[in-house]
């Protein structure tokens, strides 16, 4: 109604008909635009099932073409095998004339029929009643008499029915044939189980399977991203100027009446500032509109870069007004303002289109409206234009008292009104400048506004290393699994899982080596979110040398909060420099000082901390395993979601490790399961309270979830940063139960890491995953419960 209204008035000396027609105007394009935008969304929706259908219909193309050249292979196999063995047995029985030819062709069988039983081969020798002669050292099964129906139809392929493998898989059919050889005094029979093709096999599909979930994870990331632009660019258009790209009238009122909310007991500490360009009706008479469009745009370039250096934000309040707020009391804003009317005037054409701004700056206090602030701050723009223009005017309570009593101030001298406005003028040389921010907020000040915001800011960059890491040494333990037959490995065995071919042992160490980037990179962004770029290299290698202290994200978040403020502090100390000193600091001063004392707190801090919590831990962990093994299991598994990826996280994941190596791996399955559990427990409950969630959090379920069953603990730390008190006790109780649930049902697991992906290794998979969808209920209610609407 506002667009309508501000419609209204630019035409105010026109008839009412004409508003009319353009609030019909506008409401049916609005119609036209809704219902587009409803057809475009449909569409969308048509082309991503069919990209999804077509894809699965080339998978399960791939798939059956692989079971049937499996299927082909081990026919052929079998036959040429069986043929090129008969052709040998049957020279040598030939080339035999002693009385115990049996004797010495079944010890030529066995020499010959030693190589094929490590392929998966039994192999038997019969004679012409159908009696053993001799079989093959070292076959797999025992003779069925089954196989005697193959000698009655010679070179015939047989099949026997399954026993016991995947059925998935139509290697696993056993094949058997039958040779007749030495004018029929003798036959072969040899029985296929399909062990070396069913490897193969497995390996083709797990190839396929991971291919698959790549594509599937790149399909949802590119239609998430899509969305997100397509949301973003309608956001943009419909809270952003057109022409100046900065935030438009209505958004700015909703962006400053939330400040308002947040900072309400910060009365004074924010201004705000109005200001418009001086005789603008003339720049649009005699340069013409386009010369006018070209300076708001420039202006507001300036105003952008200006409010960025100051933690503030700016909007296009109608026409060529401009409205902001900076983050200073209103003296420094005065000075801050003051270099950027002196900026207009330098470098605005001089020969096309040169002008002046105008501007009125009052400060902001607790309770009080846009509406009081705005008026303030116009009556001290009034002041700067009854004062020549081209000036800065702070507001005092002397205008207000003034404003009321007109005849007042008529009578006033003008040499009054300026000792009570404290204006400054263009023409006077002033040495007043506008230092960088962070020298002006104290420490404390900065800790404040930044460091939440720095750690949302380092989990964004911190993810992607999480997310693909934690999926690589997923797949390497899925294709380990799917590789072999995990009923003939031995608990060693299995405790390799991830590492036994080389392309698991390729992937886990893509993996590791990927989600070893997660620290130092949480350490980096975050020391730059607070000291800016002289913090980045300090807080990289800070973040590094805590990964061996087992401190998780908690010691990397410790090394970047100190490199953060070390390197702060330097930069406020070399500002006192001389130049020539100050040029060579980036260099030499800010890597030496504060890589020095971040590597002392590394050392000297986090380490001995890492190693006190770890050793009352372990301590209670052991008492508790004394007393009951589920008791153990619970408080491990709850643990997990102490943290999500910090010190104590850390501190169960090595117990669990410890167990395996103890060979008892009932902790290890607790364990995984806690750790499983909080992304996917919110995820859950996003789903089920989509009402108490905002719109990022919303977003980000589908990726916890990936993360969850991906057994990427830290997929939960986003929202955990945003609401702590909620998020961890229902993480924990949620955890707890899983690892309890899991114990009671004797599950096991031998694995380290793979989350889903190593189900096939866990003992009673089905029971497992009901207590991780347990917990993960019991945590989606609990957080469900505990948020609040207006929290979103």
């Amino acid at each position: 109604m506002f667009i309508y209204k501000t419609t209204l008035d630019s035409y105010n000396n026109h008839p009412t008909c004409r508003y009319r027609s353009i609030v019909t105007c506008a409401l049916h394009k609005y119609k036209e635009l809704h219902v587009n935008e409803k057809a475009n969304e449909r569409q969308l929706n048509i082309i991503f099932l069919l990209i999804i259908g077509t894809f699965t219909l080339i998978l399960l193309s791939f798939a059956y073409l692989s079971n049937s050249l499996s299927l082909r292979y081990l026919e052929t196999d079998t036959k040429m095998i069986s043929h090129e063995l008969a052709r040998i047995l049957n020279e040598k029985a030939t080339s035999t004339s002693s009385s115990d030819k049996d004797t010495e062709l079944a010890k030529y069988f066995e020499d010959q029929s030693s190589e094929y039983t490590d392929e998966g081969f039994s192999l038997w020798l019969l004679d012409s009643s159908g009696d053993i002669v001799a079989e093959a050292p070292g076959n797999a099964i025992e003779f069925k008499s089954s196989f005697l129906d193959s000698v009655k139809e010679p070179d015939k392929l047989f099949f026997d029915a399954n026993t016991g493998g995947n059925s998935l898989f139509f290697a696993d059919k056993t094949i058997y044939i039958a040779r007749i050889f030495s004018n029929g005094s003798y036959s072969l029979i040899l029985e296929n189980d399909g062990s070396k093709e069913r490897q193969i096999q497995r390996m083709q599909y797990v190839v396929i399977f991971s291919i698959g979930v790549i594509l599937i994870i790149t399909l949802l990331v590119l239609i998430s991203n899509m969305f997100s632009r397509y949301k973003n660019r309608l956001l943009q258009l419909a809270t952003t100027d057109e022409l100046t790209g900065l935030a438009n009238r209505k958004y700015f009122t909703a962006e400053f009446n939330r400040r308002m909310v947040l900072n309400s007991d910060e009365s004074g500490k924010y201004s705000i500032f109005l200001l418009d360009i001086d005789l603008f009706k003339q720049i649009n008479d005699k340069y013409g509109h386009a010369a006018g469009d070209a300076a708001l745009s420039m202006l507001a370039a300036y105003i952008k870069t200006m409010v960025s250096k100051a933690n503030g934000f700016a909007g296009r309040w109608g026409g060529d007004e401009f409205i902001g707020v900076i983050n200073l009391p209103s003296a420094e804003a005065k000075a801050l303002l003051f270099e950027l009317c002196k900026n207009i005037q330098q470098d605005s054409p001089k020969k096309e289109t040169p002008f002046t701004i105008s501007v009125g700056i009052t400060s902001v206090q607790s309770g009080m409206t846009l509406s009081h602030v705005c008026e303030n701050a116009d009556l001290a723009l009034y002041e700067s234009k009854k004062n020549g223009r081209n000036t800065v005017s702070v507001f005092s309570d002397a205008m207000a008292k003034a404003e009321k009593d007109i005849s007042v101030i008529a009578n006033v001298n003008t040499n009054q009104q300026q000792n009570l406005t404290e204006t400054m003028s263009l023409d006077i040389d002033t040495t007043l400048k506008a230092e960088p921010q962070e020298t002006r907020l104290s420490l404390k000040e900065v800790l404040r506004e930044r460091f939440l915001p720095g750690i949302i800011f380092a989990v964004k960059w911190m993810t992607p290393f999480v997310a693909a890491g934690g999926i690589l040494i997923a797949s390497a333990f899925l294709f380990d699994a799917a590789s072999f037959d995990l009923s003939k490995l031995s608990v060693d065995e299995r405790a390799s899982l991830g590492s036994m071919t080389s392309i698991s042992t390729y992937m886990k160490y893509l993996g590791d080596t990927t989600f070893n980037f997660m620290l130092p990179v949480f350490s980096a962004f975050m020391a730059y979110s607070l000291a800016g770029e002289s913090a980045f290299m300090a807080g990289l290698v800070g973040g590094y040398m805590v990964i061996d202290t087992n401190s998780g994200f908690i010691g990397a978040a410790i090394a970047g909060l100190a490199a953060g403020i070390i390197s702060r502090e330097i930069n406020i100390f070399t500002d006192r420099l001389p130049k020539f000193i100050r040029g060579a600091a980036p260099i030499v001063i800010y890597p030496i000082f504060s890589l020095t004392i971040v590597q002392a707190i590394s050392i000297f801090m986090i380490r001995p901390t890492t190693v006190v919590l770890g050793s009352v831990f372990n301590t209670i962990l052991d008492n508790a395993k004394l007393i009951s093994k589920p008791l153990t299991c619970t408080i491990a598994a709850g643990m997990m979601s102490v943290d999500m990826g910090g010190i104590i996280n850390k501190i169960a994941y090595n117990y669990g490790l410890a167990s395996i190596d103890a060979r008892d791996t009932m902790i290890m399955a607790a364990v995984m399961a806690g750790g499983m559990v909080p992304p996917i427990g919110i995820a859950i409950s996003i789903m089920l309270f989509r009402d108490k969630f905002c719109t990022d959090e919303k977003n980000g379920g589908i990726m916890a979830l990936f993360m969850g069953l991906s057994f990427i603990t830290e997929g939960a730390l986003p929202f955990v940063i945003t609401d702590f008190i909620r998020v961890i006790p229902s993480c924990i109780a949620g955890s707890a139960v899983s690892g309890l649930m899991s114990s009671i049902f004797g599950c096991s697991l031998p694995a380290p890491h793979g989350g889903i992906f190593v189900l096939p290794l866990v003992e009673h998979p089905l029971l497992y995953m009901l207590s991780i969808l347990t917990g993960s209920m019991v945590t989606a209610i609990i957080l469900g419960f505990l948020k609040k609407k207006e929290d979103t």
